[in-house]
C-alpha cells in the first residue's frame, strides 16, 4: 500500500488501463472460444445425423443380407459409422453379428479402423477398440496388447475385452494378470467380460489364479471366480478358508459360497471379530441355514454394527420354518435396544 503512494498518479492511471484492457481482451476470446466451439458442436451433430440417415438403413438391411451396393466411406467419417455400427453389435447374436463383420470386409476399413488405435481423441480410440474385438481382428492384437496397460482404465479394460473376444485362449493368461494388478478396473465391467468369455478356457485359469494372488487383489479376485463360476469355485475357497484369516478374504468366500457343506464354518464365523466378516456368515445362513441356526443368530441381532444385526435379522426371516414369527417372538423377549430396533424394521419390511 505503501509503495503505490509513493507512485505519481498517472502511472496508477496507466496501469488501470492496461489492467482492464487484458481483462476485455481475455472475456473477448473466451467468448469467441465459446461462440465456435458451439458451432463445432452444431455441425458436428449435422453431420452425424446425416451419416445416421445414410448408414442406418444399409446396417438394418445387412442383418439379413449385405446390399449389392455400398457407398464409399471417408476416412473421416469412419468413426462416425463404427458408432452405429457398434451400437447393433452390442444388441445382436449369431449370424446378424457375422454379417455386420462382412460390411466392414466389404468397405475395406479395417486397417484405417487399427490406425485409430493411435488417436488422441478418446471417443474415437475407444470406438476402434472396441469394433476390432466385434471384428476378431487380429492384426490388431499387438496394438490392443499395449493398450490393455493404458494408465485410462477405460481404455485398459476396453482393450483387454477384445483382446478376450479376438483369442481367448491367447488373451486369458494376460487378462489374468491385469484383473490382479488392476485395482482401478470397475468389478461389475471386468466381471462382464469373464462371463462372455469361455467357460471351459478360463475357469481352471482363474481357479488357479485366485490360489497364487498374494495381493489385497485378492478378496477381489474370490469374489470373481465365485460370482462367474460358482462350481469352479469350491475347491479353490476351500484352500482359502483352511489357510487364510485375512478377513476380507474370509468375507468374500462366504459370500460367493452356496454349498451347505461349508455351514460349520459359516457358524463359527458368526463369532468372527471382524464384522465384515460376521455380516457375511449372516448372509451365508440365510442362504443354507436351519431352524437350528436361530440360537447362533440371535446374539448378532444385537452386534455393534448396524450391517451385523441387520443381516442377522434377514437371515432369521430367510431361513425356512422362521420367518417373521420367529423375528416377532424374538422381540417380545428381548430387553436390547438394538435388537428392538433391528427386529422392528425386519418386521416392517417383511410385511
Amino acid at each position: 500500500m505503501i509503495f503505490f503512494n509513493q507512485l505519481p498518479q498517472d502511472w496508477i492511471v496507466v496501469l488501470a488501463y492496461w489492467l482492464s484492457l487484458a481483462l476485455l481482451i481475455l472475456a473477448t476470446v473466451t467468448l469467441i472460444f465459446i461462440f465456435l466451439l458451439r458451432i463445432h458442436l452444431i455441425l458436428e451433430n449435422k453431420k452425424n445425423k446425416q451419416l445416421k440417415n445414410l448408414w442406418q438403413p444399409i446396417l438394418a438391411q445387412s442383418l439379413i443380407s449385405l446390399p449389392a451396393e455400398l457407398p464409399k466411406i471417408r476416412k473421416k467419417e469412419i468413426s462416425y459409422f463404427l458408432n452405429f455400427w457398434n451400437y447393433y453389435q452390442r444388441s445382436l447374436r449369431g449370424e446378424a453379428k457375422n454379417r455386420l463383420n462382412k460390411l466392414i470386409l466389404r468397405l475395406n476399413i479395417s486397417k484405417i479402423i487399427i490406425k485409430q488405435l493411435h488417436q488422441y481423441n478418446l471417443r474415437k480410440k475407444l470406438r476402434a477398440i472396441t469394433a476390432l474385438g466385434y471384428l476378431q481382428e487380429t492384426n490388431a492384437w499387438k496394438n490392443l496388447l499395449i493398450l490393455s496397460h493404458h494408465p485410462a482404465s477405460l481404455v485398459s479394460l476396453s482393450a483387454a475385452r477384445a483382446l478376450m473376444q479376438i483369442n481367448t485362449e491367447k488373451a486369458t493368461p494376460y487378462f489374468i494378470e491385469l484383473l490382479k494388478s488392476r485395482t482401478d478396473w470397475p468389478p461389475s465391467f471386468a466381471a462382464t467380460i469373464l462371463k462372455e468369455s469361455n467357460k471351459q478356457i478360463i475357469s481352471d485359469a482363474l481357479a488357479k489364479a485366485v490360489l497364487e494372488t498374494k495381493t489385497t487383489m485378492l478378496a477381489r479376485m474370490v469374489e470373481y471366480l465365485g460370482v462367474v463360476y460358482p462350481e469352479t469355485a469350491a475347491p479353490s475357497l476351500k484352500i482359502l478358508i483352511e489357510k487364510c484369516d485375512i478377513p476380507e478374504v474370509l468375507a468374500s468366500c462366504l459370500k460367493v459360497l452356496h454349498d451347505p457343506t461349508y455351514l460349520e464354518f459359516a457358524r463359527k464365523s458368526l463369532c468372527h471379530p471382524s464384522w465384515i466378516v460376521r455380516v457375511q456368515a449372516a448372509n451365508f445362513m440365510g442362504r443354507m441355514g436351519n431352524k437350528k441356526d436361530l440360537d447362533a443368530l440371535t446374539p448378532l441381532l444385537s452386534d455393534d454394527h448396524w450391517w451385523v444385526r441387520y443381516r442377522a435379522a434377514q437371515a432369521i426371516f430367510d431361513i425356512p420354518g422362521l420367518g417373521k414369527a420367529s423375528l416377532e417372538q424374538i422381540k417380545s423377549q428381548s430387553t436390547n435396544e438394538k435388537a428392538q430396533a433391528i427386529l422392528a424394521q425386519a418386521i416392517e419390511e417383511n410385511v
